[in-house]
């Protein structure tokens, strides 16, 4: 296999593993978002699901109709590279953002697991954080091809030992 052609099963799964690790299918806010409404909840999942495929596909489609990489491209609907910066820049801010919150969290979660200090663990964080983004696509992807499987793996796990133990819904 040609190890910088990616197919499509491929890019499902990093899509995947990309949402799942931006926090939205961690487990304890999976059972809170759909876990506990029974069958209504299995409803909320299969919507989700939906809708990620379909946002996927929209903004994969848009990508390849405009030929661009760029995000501000993808989502401007006007051709102007000053709406296009500041898209970008936004954007910049947002992730930003999302490294200072993920450096506090990982931090404190570091702490409170290992004992390690809280800055240390959230630098150790920023530093896993910008090792796996850095790079060109074929590099993320191949990082994530690697970790994709791992995470599942351990989701999985994760979701058989709750489900063997019970799990307390108060």
């Amino acid at each position: 296999m040609d190890r910088g052609k990616l197919n499509v099963i491929q890019v499902a799964v990093m899509y995947i593993g990309v949402i799942m690790g931006a926090g939205f299918a961690s487990g304890r806010e999976t059972w809170q978002f759909f876990g506990v409404f029974g069958k209504d909840g299995i409803k909320g999942i299969l919507l989700a699901t939906v809708c990620f495929v379909v946002f996927g596909h929209m903004i994969s489609y848009i990508a390849i109709s405009k030929d661009t990489q760029e995000l501000g491209k993808v989502v401007s609907p006007f051709n102007s590279k000053v709406v296009d910066d500041v898209i970008g820049w936004v954007l910049a801010i947002i992730y930003y953002s999302m490294i200072i919150a993920m450096s506090a969290a990982g931090g404190s979660l570091l702490e409170y697991q290992f004992g390690v200090n809280k800055i240390v663990g959230g630098t150790i964080i920023v530093v896993l954080t910008v090792a796996t983004a850095a790079g060109d696509f074929q590099r993320i992807s191949g990082v994530f091809r690697t970790l994709i499987p791992i995470t599942f793996t351990v989701v999985m796990i994760a979701i058989v030992m709750v489900l063997m133990k019970g799990q307390d819904q108060s």
